[in-house]
């Protein structure tokens, strides 16, 4: 319970080290029969997730999948979200094919279970199109996006991040076909319905501005995609502290549109900030490391 409330208060740290004494108290022994130890792991996967460390969240959500495929005490609710959870790592470690398997198996499990969580299934579909659009299967991806949208539409949900988060990922399978302006206006609905909330993810409202300056700077709107950049990167330093690849990512961007508008100089700067923060978190051989030295350097033969 405490570790949950350090979530909630962004405190990763704290939240990672009750996790982890939770399951040092129900101990190896009896973790396949203890349902808290299920919880425990569940926890500790969703915290990694939560979090963007991958590289962690790949063995603990290992650890749970496998607990809820061979515990006796494992709950439906307990192996669906498993099941999301394995399938977000793999997509989130660009190993989309799996993850649109696992995906795929938590949308068939609507047509034996109906009690599955409308969430979920939301979710699910939101997943599968996402993997799909990774790898170029987008007529199966637009077929889940539909299907989640009748789903919202015919259960009046008003959850609003699970609607900007379906918008968000409509407007990138436009984008991935080439169809800027339709993802446009998608992206624009996402970040007009996040505003209707008084207590907004913040992370959600970074990946919009980002998302639509981006389109903004494919239709040749550089004044609005830098405006949009640079509100990204001014909520990202509010709330998350540097060196963060996110940060980077934004810097980066802004240092790409800058170069647009031919303004060198402060594509020049932009470039120098991403790369110092990259070096500062990878080592020089990495290839978002490569990516800043590359885009610096063009900004000098220019």
């Amino acid at each position: 319970t405490r570790a949950k409330l350090n979530i909630e208060l962004d405190q990763p740290n704290q939240a990672q080290v009750l996790v982890e004494n939770a399951l040092f108290v129900i101990g190896s022994e009896e973790l396949q029969t203890a349902e808290l130890g299920g919880e425990s792991l569940h926890l500790q996967c969703k915290l990694h997730l939560e979090f963007e460390r991958i590289h962690d969240a790949r063995n603990s959500c290992s650890k749970f999948y496998q607990w809820t495929q061979q515990s006796e005490v494992s709950s439906d609710k307990l192996k669906r979200a498993a099941t999301f959870h394995q399938a977000l790592v793999h997509w989130k470690s660009n190993e989309p094919k799996k993850a649109q398997e696992l995906f795929n198996q938590l949308i068939n499990l609507s047509e034996d279970n109906s009690s599955i969580a409308f969430e979920t299934l939301v979710n699910a579909h939101i997943g599968y199109a996402a993997a799909s659009n990774d790898l170029g299967q987008y007529d199966l991806a637009e077929q889940s996006l539909n299907q989640a949208l009748k789903l919202l539409r015919s259960m009046n949900s008003d959850n609003i991040d699970l609607k900007v988060e379906l918008l968000y990922t409509v407007a990138d399978h436009f984008a991935a076909q080439g169809k800027y302006q339709q993802a446009f206006e998608f992206a624009k609905q996402a970040l007009k319905s996040l505003d209707e909330r008084s207590n907004q993810d913040m992370s959600l409202r970074i990946a919009l501005f980002n998302q639509i300056g981006s389109l903004s700077q494919d239709l040749g709107k550089y004044d609005d995609a830098l405006s949009y950049y640079k509100s990204a990167l001014t909520s990202i330093r509010s709330t998350t502290p540097d060196p963060h690849p996110d940060t980077a990512a934004i810097l980066n961007n802004l240092g790409s549109v800058s170069s647009a508008m031919n303004n060198y100089s402060n594509a020049k700067d932009y470039h120098q900030q991403a790369l110092k923060m990259r070096l500062a978190i990878f080592d020089e051989n990495h290839p978002e490391v490569i990516s800043s030295e590359q885009n610096l350097a063009l900004v000098f033969d220019d």
